[in-house]
């Protein structure tokens, strides 16, 4: 019988539910690598998230790369989590494009909203200098209800 437990990870890249049955692992170092299973999933998934990669950074939380497989980002995405973390903030997504570099930062809501309260969101988004990826260009806030 398949697993019917949903896929919180992936469920937030798009508008489909998406179930542990529908995803594959594959270990690299201290991180797990998922992507969707194409015999598995379903359309909506297909449709939306087909390709993606999420690395779940150091088994604690994930981080999309897009359709490039995390084995040739994993170097620069320790570099970039160990600059952005803190107590608050994580990575969430990185995409490297050909004349510019983009990062995603979720931010933990610290407020006393009771379904709220220690959930992470997206937060800021983080141009890189393309020479230097440790670089900042500029930076852009996310507008959301939350903050």
């Amino acid at each position: 019988m398949r697993d019917p437990e949903s896929h919180k990870g992936f469920e937030n890249e798009c508008e489909c539910y998406v179930y542990n049955y529908e995803v594959d692992q594959e270990t690299l170092g201290n991180h797990i690598v998922e992507t969707i299973d194409e015999d598995e999933a379903s359309e909506c998934v297909k449709n939306q998230i087909l390709g993606t990669h999420l690395l779940k950074f150091n088994n604690q939380y994930y981080i999309n790369t897009g359709i490039i497989h995390p084995n040739k980002l994993l170097g620069k995405i320790t570099q970039l989590a160990g600059k952005f973390k803190t107590d608050t903030t994580r990575l969430s997504a990185i995409e490297f494009h050909n004349n510019k570099n983009i990062i995603t930062l979720k931010k933990k809501f610290t407020g006393d909203h009771f379904n709220l309260a220690g959930k992470y969101f997206d937060w800021q988004v983080v141009y890189l200098n393309n020479k230097d990826t440790l670089t900042i260009d500029s930076i852009n806030q996310i507008k959301t209800s939350v903050w």
